[in-house]
C-alpha cells in the first residue's frame, strides 16, 4: 500500500527457546535495535490465534524515552481518539505511550526539576453506556494495568481542570492529537487541548509533539519488531491461503467456478482474523484485469475473468502494528506469456531493491534502483519503445516503498522519508509495480497483448545491521511457486 503524495515528489526529485522469556525484562534503555533472533524469540511467545498480551514494561520504556527528549519544565499532552461508531482504533501516539485502547483519553507527561510524572486522563462509562457499548478501563485500571503514575477520571474533572495543576511551572507544552479527517479543521481533540490551555491562561511556549514522538517511532524497539513480525506472518499466511483457494470453496473450485473480487477480499480478511488480527491495517485492494491498473481501487465488486491477473493488496493489524503485502496472481492458476513477462520484470526489480537495503542507504536510492531496473528491461525487451523512454513514470507512478509500524504508512519525523538513511530496526515495504491500462498502452505504442496488465509485488522488510530480512516469505512470489500452489 503506497503513499501517493510522497511518491509523486519522489519521482520528481529522484528520476535522475523462548516460552519462558520474561517480557518485563525488555528494559530497552532505548537500545535502537535488537537482533533478529531476539525478536523471533519474542514473537514466538505470542498466542497463535489472538492478540499479544499487554506489555506495560514496553510502554514505560517509551515514556522514559519521551521524557529524555523533553527539556526541563515541560509538559507533553497526547490526546486519544474519540468514539466514531465503528471498531475503535486508538490514536497511535497515545497507544505507543500507554497501551491504552479506550476512547476519549489523554496522557500527560510532566517533567520538572521535581521529577517526571505520567498521568492518564480517562473517560469512564456510566451504567447505561456500559450496557450498550461494554466496559472500558477505569482510572484505577490505568495505574494497576498500564503502569501510569497517576490517573484521573474526566467525569470528575474537566480537561481544563486537570491541566490546571499540571501547568504549574511549565515553560513549554508539546501537544499531539489524532489526525483530522478534514484538512481545513483541526481534530476535535486538538481543539479541546487548545481551549484547555487558553482557559488556563497558559502563556508559555507551545509546540507540536510530533517531532519527538515520530522520530522515536521510526526505529522500532525489540518488542515492536516482534509484533511486526507477527503482523507480517499473519498477513502472509492469509495471502497464501487466499491465493491457493482463489476465494472459493473446494466444491466451487472443482466445478471450475471463477471468483469475484469481493470473494477474494472476504477470504483474505477472514484469514487475518483467523490468525489473530483484529482488523485489516488498511482498506483491502482486490483489482482483477484492468482494475489492477487503478492504484486506489477499493470497490472490489467486479467478476474476475478466467484469463485475468488479480492484484491483491492487503494487510493485517496485529496488536496495533501493521502488515502490508501485495501479490499479483493469475485467476486460472497459470500466467500467460505476456503476464509472465511483465510479472518477472517487476519481480526482478523488487529483488534488486531488497538486495540494496542496508544501513545508510536511503529509500530514494532504493526506489531509483527498482525504477531503472524495470525501465531497462522494458526497453531491452522492446515492450516500451525507445522514443517513449521518458514516459516510464506513467507506467510506474508511485514510490517503491514506505515505513511501516503502528500505521501502515508509518511516521518518520520532519524529514522527507526518501532522504532518511536506513537504520537497523526500521521496517519498510518494497513494492515496485507496472500498470499498463489499454489507453496508456495505445498512446505509448505498447503491444496490445500487454494492455490492461497491472502487477505489483510487495513485501515487509526489516533493516538489520547485516542488511535486509524479509518478513513475508510465507507467501510465494516466484512464478513457478505461485503456479504450483494454485495447481
Amino acid at each position: 500500500m503506497f503513499d501517493q503524495q510522497q511518491d509523486e515528489s519522489q519521482h520528481q526529485e529522484e528520476a535522475t527457546r523462548h516460552s519462558n522469556l520474561d517480557l518485563s525484562s525488555l528494559s530497552s534503555e532505548l537500545r535502537p535495535y535488537a537482533d533478529i533472533v531476539q525478536a523471533q524469540e519474542l514473537e514466538a511467545t505470542f498466542p497463535q490465534h489472538a492478540p499479544a498480551p499487554l506489555n506495560p514494561a514496553f510502554h514505560r520504556d517509551v515514556r522514559d524515552a519521551l521524557f529524555d527528549a523533553m527539556p526541563e519544565n515541560s509538559l507533553m499532552i497526547i490526546g486519544g481518539e474519540t468514539e466514531a461508531g465503528e471498531l475503535f482504533r486508538q490514536n497511535p501516539d497515545l497507544y505507543y505511550a500507554t497501551g491504552f485502547e479506550a476512547p476519549d483519553a489523554f496522557c500527560l507527561l510532566r517533567k520538572t526539576e521535581e521529577g517526571q510524572v505520567a498521568t492518564l486522563l480517562v473517560t469512564e462509562r456510566d451504567a447505561q453506556k456500559t450496557l450498550w457499548d461494554g466496559e472500558v478501563p477505569t482510572a484505577a485500571d490505568a495505574i494497576a494495568l498500564y503502569g501510569l503514575d497517576e490517573a484521573i477520571a474526566l467525569q470528575d474533572s474537566s480537561l481544563t481542570e486537570a491541566l490546571s495543576s499540571a501547568l504549574a511551572g511549565i515553560e513549554t507544552v508539546y501537544a499531539a492529537a489524532p489526525s483530522s479527517k478534514h484538512e481545513e479543521t483541526a481534530h476535535p481533540v486538538a481543539q479541546a487541548i487548545a481551549k484547555a490551555l487558553e482557559d488556563n491562561d497558559y502563556a508559555g511556549t507551545s509546540d507540536d509533539a510530533s517531532e519527538i514522538l515520530h522520530t522515536q517511532r521510526l526505529v522500532k524497539k525489540p518488542y515492536e519488531v516482534a509484533l511486526l513480525m507477527r503482523a507480517a506472518k499473519v498477513t502472509a499466511k492469509a495471502h497464501r491461503d487466499t491465493m491457493r483457494t482463489r476465494g472459493l470453496s473446494s466444491r466451487e473450485r472443482r466445478s471450475g467456478a471463477v471468483p469475484n473480487e469481493g470473494q477474494i477480499q472476504a477470504d483474505l480478511e477472514r484469514g487475518f482474523r483467523r490468525f489473530g488480527a483484529v482488523r485489516p491495517s488498511f482498506t483491502t485492494i482486490v483489482g482483477a484485469d484492468k482494475n489492477a491498473c487503478i492504484l486506489h481501487y477499493i470497490t472490489n465488486t467486479d467478476q474476475c475473468q478466467g484469463d485475468s491477473l488479480v492484484l491483491v493488496d492487503g494487510g493485517a493489524e496485529y496488536s496495533g502494528y501493521a502488515g502490508d503485502v501485495t501479490r499479483t496472481w493469475p485467476v486460472s492458476g497459470r500466467f500467460s506469456p505476456a503476464q509472465k513477462e511483465i510479472y518477472q520484470i517487476v519481480l526482478d526489480a523488487q529483488k534488486k531493491a531488497i538486495e540494496a537495503i542496508a544501513p545508510g542507504v536511503t529509500q530514494g536510492q532504493i526506489h531509483q534502483i527498482a525504477f531503472e531496473e524495470m525501465k531497462s528491461q522494458l526497453l531491452e525487451k522492446g515492450i516500451l519503445p525507445e522514443e517513449h523512454a521518458d514516459d516510464m513514470k506513467k507506467l510506474f507512478p508511485h514510490g517503491t516503498g514506505h515505513v511501516i509500524g503502528l500505521d501502515v504508512h508509518d511516521v518518520f519525523g520532519s524529514q522527507n522519508s526518501r532522504d532518511i538513511p536506513l537504520q537497523p530496526g526500521m521496517l519498510i515495504t518494497i513494492e515496485p509495480g507496472l500498470y499498463i491500462p489499454k489507453a496508456l498502452a495505445d498512446s505509448l505504442g505498447i503491444d496490445s497483448r500487454y494492455a490492461d496488465i497491472g502487477v505489483r509485488i510487495e513485501d515487509d522488510v526489516l533493516v538489520g545491521p547485516d542488511g535486509p530480512h524479509v518478513l513475508t516469505t510465507d507467501v510465494p512470489k516466484e512464478v513457478a511457486d505461485i503456479e504450483r500452489l494454485m495447481a
